[in-house]
């Protein structure tokens, strides 16, 4: 869990492989490429595409095509307004009912509101990956001990 042992055994080999994502490309295409040019200046037209597009897959961008937007959103239009929004006015309403009630106005949103319920816990920075006690350390090397001397 943590002991060189248990980190050899568990070790990922995929991750010290250097994959080369830029490979020095065969003679054979090499050449390939060079008489696919030869032929589409020769004949003025383009017969294939040799680099891949990044935005492209091999079977094309048809499914890509977008429409040509706009010249640009419409501008100063009028905006109808029908009022309040009967869900907003309802609650408003059942503030200022509440509020009559406990003959205490609600304040959010102020300096003086944020300080008070302000929570403290929050300021604090946990440490999620505090060090190993060393009695910690011994029973997690004594559990893989005992799992290798029983096989489970």
């Amino acid at each position: 869990m943590g002991t060189p042992e248990s980190k050899a055994k568990y070790h990922n080999v995929a991750k010290d492989t250097l994959y080369d994502y830029r490979p020095t490309l065969d003679k054979d295409v090499v050449s390939t490429t060079k008489h696919i040019s030869d032929a589409e200046d020769r004949l003025g037209q383009q017969m294939m595409q040799v680099r891949s597009d990044p935005i492209c897959s091999s079977s094309g961008c048809g499914q890509f095509a977008h429409p040509t937007p706009p010249a640009g959103p419409p501008m100063d239009y009028p905006v109808p307004s029908y009022g309040a929004d009967p869900d907003m006015a309802g609650t408003l309403n059942s503030l200022n009912i509440s509020e009559k009630m406990n003959n205490h106005k609600l304040i959010m949103g102020t300096p003086e509101s944020k300080a008070k319920w302000h929570i403290v816990a929050k300021d604090t920075l946990y440490d999620y990956h505090p060090a190993l006690d060393k009695d910690v350390i011994t029973t997690n090397r004594n559990i893989d001990a005992a799992e290798d001397l029983l096989g489970k």
